[in-house]
């Protein structure tokens, strides 16, 4: 006789306990993959048998999460604001806390009304750039987004979510180490660049490529590269935004102060911690 879907997943379950946070949406997220059913139907279903495929594909994909892999990389694909982005090892997996950076860009936008170059240094998956420009939909026409990435297999990514959203008209993909090359002028500067020290190494992120996670002892090389082009490159009353790690908050005001000639401030987070870096005009 073969298992009950409240079986699979409560055994799916207890494997999960180990290495997730969430194991038992985990275990749901996995199932709904392979059965295709809603979470208001699997739960209507607790009591029916599991077609032995699926038992069998869930196992497998239990297998890979219990080894680490991500569910976003599992699934394919992340949800981030309004959109949802094609992921795989090839690009770091969104992270909610980034989500922030689209709120900063509209506010300014709306106050800084006129043609306006945004740029997304390190975009990865594309997700800050192409959530924004999803956002301005059909106004703003008069905004260019410029995301880039060092990394031609993360731009790849890129594309294919810049395309399958529509978006081929409103981003501009580029090739480039941080700012290099980019000439400028940029109203919006936006930077979620590596920011965890090389003792930062965690299973739960061991998946996820390595360049897009790691800068140095401090975790604050990126940024202390990037500085020097925000001052080349952002307009007066322009914004610069990045995304660092809590501890990070007194060195950032330290750094930025010292290479920049605008005020520099913190933010923090909606769960209170010190995560956003911001120089230039509010």
């Amino acid at each position: 006789m073969g298992a009950t879907i409240w079986d699979a997943l409560a055994e799916a379950t207890e494997r999960l306990e180990d290495v997730s946070e969430s194991p038992q949406l985990d275990a749901e997220l996995l199932l709904r993959e392979v059965t295709g059913l809603s979470r208001a139907a699997l739960f209507a279903r607790y009591d029916t048998l599991l077609p032995v495929e699926q038992h069998r594909r869930f196992a497998r994909l239990v297998a890979r999460r219990v080894a680490g892999e991500s569910i976003a990389y599992i699934r394919g694909f992340k949800g981030f604001r309004n959109i949802e982005l094609c992921v795989d090892r090839r690009v770091l997996v969104p992270r909610p806390e980034t989500e922030q950076f689209v709120d900063y860009a509209l506010d300014w936008l709306k106050r800084h009304p006129g043609p306006q170059v945004v740029v997304d240094v390190g975009t990865g998956s594309g997700a800050i750039a192409l959530a924004l420009a999803h956002e301005l939909g059909e106004t703003y026409t008069d905004v260019r987004i410029v995301a880039t990435d060092r990394y031609f297999p993360a731009l790849e990514v890129a594309a294919l979510n810049r395309s399958r959203l529509g978006l081929t008209e409103r981003v501009d993909l580029v090739q480039a180490d941080l700012l290099t090359g980019l000439r400028g002028p940029f109203g919006l500067i936006l930077a979620n660049l590596p920011y965890l020290r090389d003792d930062q190494q965690h299973h739960s992120i061991a998946l996820e490529p390595e360049t897009a996670l790691y800068a140095g002892p401090d975790g604050f090389n990126y940024y202390r590269r990037i500085l020097p082009h925000v001052r080349r490159c952002l307009v007066p009353g322009g914004l610069f935004v990045g995304e660092i790690d809590p501890a990070q908050a007194a060195v950032a005001m330290a750094e930025g102060r010292a290479a920049l000639d605008v005020p520099v401030w913190v933010e923090r987070d909606l769960a209170g911690d010190e995560r956003y870096f911001l120089a230039g005009s509010a």
